[in-house]
């Protein structure tokens, strides 16, 4: 299991459709990202979807389920915002797909709606010493999972990890993939996760490294070629 390191989400992004294309399915396919928020997500849009298929989800749209764009203005601390987005979320439940969004859970898990957003950058900024260990974040429970194909939460767990003294990075877990219609939007929206909890800790932002245990193409190949000339365009 070699990783794609790349200095961007497109450069990921695009360096695992070249190997889906090339062989399909992929397991274990990791990304390493050196710098997750290099490029505006508006240089993005050419790569989004909904672009070459109506009926996929808009790009910003499947990041925006992860978390929410924040204005670089915003005046509120990181426990308002935190707050009066998940009340926002809360208002869209019709539209949401049955399990909610990550971000609801993020913010709200399980049973207790536990906040594991806000407990996770109150233990960052409240220890004592430079704790290395990592930070879980769970997205999905056998509790109120069920197994199946489709229709639960792709995105099992996430962990914050202080790799140096003043530096966070971010690992999250997915046991399946398509990399057509969510990967990009993923990454965008884990990018804008990492942003947020480095600079509520006033941490300086690291990595971000995906992990996909099942990956797919989830388009056919003229589609996938047509994407990938927009980035060589």
């Amino acid at each position: 299991m070699v990783p794609i390191e790349a200095p961007d989400v497109r450069s990921a992004w695009a360096s695992a459709m070249r190997l889906l294309l090339d062989s399909t399915p992929r397991y274990s396919l990791v990304l390493s990202i050196r710098d997750p928020c290099g490029i505006p997500e508006h240089d993005l849009l050419p790569l989004d979807p909904h672009n070459y298929d109506r009926n996929e989800n808009r790009l910003l749209d499947v990041a925006a389920t992860i978390f929410p764009r924040r204005r670089p203005n915003d005046p509120l601390d990181f426990g308002e915002f935190i707050q009066t987005k998940a009340r926002a979320y809360k208002r869209w439940q019709p539209r949401r797909g049955a399990w909610g969004t990550y971000f609801e859970r993020l913010v709200a898990f399980g049973e207790s709606e536990t906040n594991q957003l806000v407990r996770t950058i109150e233990a960052l900024n409240g220890w004592a010493r430079r704790q290395h260990a990592a930070l879980v974040l769970h997205l999905s429970s056998p509790e109120f999972d069920k197994p199946r194909a489709q229709g639960q939460p792709c995105w099992h767990y996430g962990e914050f990890l202080r790799e140096q003294e003043n530096r966070l990075s971010f690992l999250a877990v997915y046991r399946s993939h398509d990399y057509f219609s969510k990967a990009l939007g993923n990454l965008i929206g884990l990018g804008r996760l990492l942003d947020f909890v480095s600079t509520s800790t006033d941490l300086q932002r690291g990595r971000l490294v995906c992990v996909s245990s099942y990956a797919t193409l989830g388009c056919s190949k003229g589609i996938a070629h047509a994407m990938l000339r927009r980035i060589d365009l």
